[in-house]
């Protein structure tokens, strides 16, 4: 940590990120294990409306598994078998995890930056 330039030194120390979300376009996914992938791009960015996605594209009574982002009483509320990994602690409890859906961001991003430099939020989905 001796060699790290003074900003990133200051925020590795305050525990902040390093990448702002400032002026970057907010999507969430759904994903069946073995499934189909869907997304929406978060307008605007609420509880309410992160909510209202998973009702309107998950059977109610299905298990939802999801980071810690979403609230849990509102996820039971809608008739959800909620679980959740707390990533500051753990990436998989069992077989609660986020991995599937993390991959396919990951899988989307590489294609994008392989193929354009970066992508206008109103062609996002387009890739969904």
């Amino acid at each position: 940590m001796e060699n790290m330039r003074k900003g990133k030194k200051a925020r590795v120390l305050n525990g902040r990120k390093a990448i702002s979300a400032t002026g970057k376009t907010i999507v969430q996914a759904v994903l069946e294990r073995n499934g189909e992938v869907r997304t929406q791009i978060l307008e605007p960015l609420s509880l309410a409306t992160r909510i209202k996605f998973p009702r309107e594209n998950v059977e109610p009574g299905t298990e939802v598994m999801t980071d810690e982002g979403y609230d849990g009483k509102r996820m039971t509320e809608s008739e959800f078998v909620h679980q959740f990994v707390n990533h500051q602690q753990e990436y998989v409890c069992g077989n609660v995890h986020c991995n599937g859906v993390e991959n396919f961001w990951t899988l989307l991003q590489r294609a994008l930056g392989g193929t354009f430099i970066s992508v206008e939020a109103f062609h996002l989905s387009a890739y969904g």
